[in-house]
């Protein structure tokens, strides 16, 4: 189950990024007079830009229950009349745009923020300035945002260069800056370096404990990075422990749906998978989803990895009569929404076949991993270990049918490209053995 490390660390962190960010300050030159070229026309229209900036602000520092979508289209409304009253790349409209990207992120609309981001970030450092508070945080934001698509080794080192301009502009205790080390912690997580998450996450919690106390929101979710560096280290129990406080006390400053609680219930869910509670999992998130939908929409990927681990949870507890329904439920809205060749597809059709093979359904099975092995080895390679799964899966079946001459083939290959990957002694690459061997025999 996958929510610990990847879900919650998506969805959560890009939560606190843009909703955070906006409510903190975004627009800090809001009360700037328009730039004296414009004529007095322009002007009424740029004082109704300013207005409509402090409508998208209050909005967004109402409380736990402001509404993302209000402020994506106050913050629309603001651009198009900076846009007419001052033109496009104007300072003023461009810092009307980063609030309008980080409203889209907060509404679910990361795709768009994204591609605002990515086209603001070099606009801001024209017009404004490398080292200006609006393009540092635009170039923190941009860097989250190719973390979640694809981590790599340049972008830990892209947050440690920016880390040390923002503590140099903004200073160490500044909340952009933290949010940038917290960011930085995710990348580490996101690269397998969950040691060093945990070691930046707590420093970062140091600091918010000095700054605003145990019972801040800021806190309490950094905490929550800390659960997901617990996880991913196998320290599960403790990372449960701390994970209940913390949705504990979010739920006295928070509504249900909040973002920030959001993902931390589903921290807790992915916890109490992993440590077998399925029961409590399966309570959680039965309540979960509805809320993700309410906040995110009934196909959005958020939701979609939630019932993901819904029906993760539904087979482990052996309710595969209820698990199948929901995989046949789910399939194909994920390849309509995520793509039929998306690795979250392929991931939730490989464990609708294992289902219908442990229900007792193995021609259902077969047919459904037979197509299967070609999509993995287009998306992830013919020696990719999801590949070698699939063929392992598909000779197990076919054993279990009787079908040796068809089974050994694919055991074959399984065993070959495991011994390869992981070396001879290897539990998988043992399991392949005995099952080469006892087709054999």
């Amino acid at each position: 189950m996958k929510t610990p490390h990847a879900r919650a660390f998506s969805f959560g962190f890009a939560c606190l990024l843009f909703v955070a960010g906006a409510a903190g300050g975004v627009m800090a030159a809001a009360d700037a007079e328009v730039k004296a070229k414009a004529d007095e026309p322009a002007k009424v229209k740029a004082d109704a830009g300013v207005k409509a900036e402090a409508k998208v602000n209050a909005k967004a520092g109402v409380g736990v229950n402001a509404k993302a979508d209000a402020r994506v289209k106050a913050a629309q409304d603001l651009v198009r009349a900076r846009t007419e009253a001052v033109g496009a790349e104007d300072a003023e409209t461009l810092r009307a745009r980063l609030l309008l990207a980080e409203a889209l992120w907060e509404q679910g609309r990361t795709e768009e923020a994204e591609g605002m981001l990515h086209e603001l970030l070099p606009l801001l450092t024209k017009v404004l300035g490398a080292e200006a508070p609006e393009t540092l945080r635009c170039e923190s934001r941009d860097l989250f945002a190719r973390t979640t698509r694809a981590p790599d080794a340049e972008i830990e080192k892209a947050y440690r260069r920016l880390i040390a301009v923002m503590v140099r502009v903004l200073g160490p205790q500044d909340m952009n800056t933290l949010k940038a080390r917290r960011g930085l912690a995710s990348a580490q997580l996101a690269l397998g370096k969950a040691a060093y998450a945990e070691r930046e996450a707590r420093k970062v919690l140091e600091l918010l404990l000095r700054t605003v106390g145990d019972s801040d929101p800021e806190f309490l979710d950094c905490q929550v990075d800390i659960v997901l560096a617990l996880s991913a280290l196998g320290r599960k129990e403790a990372a449960e422990t701390l994970c209940s406080g913390v949705v504990s006390k979010q739920k006295r400053l928070f509504a249900e749906d909040h973002p920030q609680l959001l993902r931390s219930r589903g921290a807790l869910c992915g916890l109490l998978f992993d440590l077998k509670k399925l029961a409590e999992a399966e309570t959680l998130l039965r309540g979960l989803v509805p809320d993700v939908v309410r906040v995110r929409g009934a196909e959005h990927a958020e939701t979609l990895h939630y019932l993901s681990d819904l029906c993760r949870v539904l087979a482990a507890a052996g309710k595969l009569g209820e698990a199948e329904k929901e995989y046949r439920s789910l399939i194909p809205v994920k390849e309509r929404v995520l793509g039929a060749e998306s690795a979250e597809t392929l991931d939730t059709r490989r464990e609708f076949a294992q289902v219908l093979s442990a229900k007792g359904g193995k021609e259902e099975a077969v047919k459904e991993y037979r197509a299967l092995l070609p999509a993995h080895e287009k998306t992830f390679g013919v020696e990719d270990a999801r590949t070698l799964h699939i063929c392992f899966s598909l000779a197990s079946t076919l054993w279990e049918l009787q079908r040796v001459a068809e089974a050994l083939p694919y055991a074959q290959r399984a065993l070959e490209g495991r011994t390869k990957a992981l070396g001879k002694e290897h539990e998988e690459t043992l399991m392949a053995q005995r099952l080469v061997e006892g087709l054999k025999g």
